[in-house]
C-alpha cells in the first residue's frame, strides 16, 4: 500500500490526486485564503485532512502539502491579511511499546491476538519474546529486556510471506502467517492512521438530553376511577380514635376494625369491577 499524501509536497496536482484516499478524513475546510507567496491576490480554499493540508484556487488545483514534511508552523501579518489565526505548534509523541512487560495500546488500537515463547532470530543466538498483532501493527518485544521490542505497522508493510530458517520449524506460524495476511489486507482497504481530532467549537455532549414525548393513556370518562367504598371510608372524621386491630381472617392479618355498613371486600377493589 503506497501512502504518500503525508510524505510529500506536490504543487499543481491533478484533480485525482485531490481526492481522499481510503482512510483519509476531512477535518476542516477555509475559504477565501489566499496563498501569498506564490499566486498572491488568487482566492481559493484551504483543506485540512488527517494526512496533509490542500489549496486550491478557485479556478485551478494547487498545493498538497503532507503533515510529515510540515516543520513548524508561524503566522504572521500580510498586507491582504482579512483573517487572525492562532499559532499552532505541532509535536510528535513518543510512546513506549511497553511497560513493566504490559503492551500500551495507542488511541482505536485493539489486540487481536498474543503469542508467548516467540523467538527473534535476527541475530545468531536468537531472543526469547512475546509476539502481539493488533488492528494496526505487530509487536515483538524481549521477555528479559522489555525495551528490547520492535513495532511494525501495516501502513509499512509491503509483503508478508513464509521463508525456511536455519532453526527449523516453527509451531503456529502458518496460523499467525495467515491472521497477519487477512488484518494487512482489511487494514489496507480501510486503513487507520491514528490521527484523532476535536472541533473546539462543538459541545462533545449535547448540553440536555433530547426531550421525549410523554406517553398519552386514554381513559374513559365514564368509568368511575376510584370506587365509592373507599371515598365513603376516608369521609370519617380525622379526629375519630383508631379501634384496636383485630384478626381478618380473609387476610391472614391483624387490622383495624373495620367500621360498621363496610367489608374488606369492597375496600379492597380500589378499581370497581365493571358492571
Amino acid at each position: 500500500m503506497s501512502v504518500w499524501e503525508d510524505n510529500e509536497i506536490r504543487f499543481d496536482i491533478p484533480f485525482s490526486e485531490m481526492k481522499l484516499r481510503s482512510g483519509e478524513k476531512l477535518i476542516d475546510k477555509l475559504d477565501s485564503v489566499e496563498d501569498t507567496k506564490g499566486n498572491g491576490g488568487d482566492k481559493g480554499r484551504l483543506m485540512v485532512t488527517n494526512l496533509r493540508i490542500i489549496w486550491y484556487s478557485l479556478t485551478t488545483p494547487r498545493v498538497t502539502i503532507g503533515l510529515n514534511t510540515i516543520i513548524n508552523v508561524t503566522t504572521k501579518n500580510v498586507v491582504s491579511g482579512v483573517f487572525d489565526f492562532e499559532d499552532v505548534q505541532g509535536a510528535k509523541i513518543e510512546r513506549a511499546v511497553v511497560k513493566n512487560k504490559q503492551f500500551q495500546p495507542l488511541p482505536l488500537e485493539h489486540i487481536v491476538s498474543t503469542e508467548t515463547g516467540v523467538w527473534n532470530l535476527s541475530s545468531e543466538q536468537g531472543n526469547l519474546g512475546t509476539f502481539i498483532i493488533t488492528n494496526v501493527r505487530v509487536i515483538w518485544f524481549a521477555d528479559m529486556n522489555e525495551h528490547f521490542n520492535i513495532s511494525l505497522p501495516y501502513l509499512q508493510i509491503a509483503l508478508v510471506k513464509i521463508r525456511e530458517s536455519k532453526f527449523g520449524v516453527a509451531l503456529r506460524l502458518k496460523v499467525v502467517y495467515r491472521e497477519i495476511l487477512s488484518l494487512h489486507n482489511v487494514y489496507s482497504n480501510s486503513p487507520l492512521f491514528g490521527v484523532e481530532y476535536t472541533i473546539g467549537n462543538e459541545p462533545l455532549l449535547p448540553e440536555e438530553p433530547p426531550t421525549l414525548p410523554e406517553a398519552v393513556e386514554e381513559v374513559d370518562e365514564d368509568i368511575t376511577v376510584v370506587s365509592p367504598a373507599i371515598n365513603a371510608y376516608l369521609a370519617y372524621t380525622a379526629d375519630e380514635k383508631n379501634c384496636p386491630p383485630v384478626y381478618c381472617s380473609e387476610l391472614g392479618l391483624a387490622v383495624e376494625k373495620i367500621k360498621d355498613n363496610f367489608t374488606m371486600q369492597t375496600l379492597w377493589e380500589v378499581i370497581p369491577p365493571l358492571n
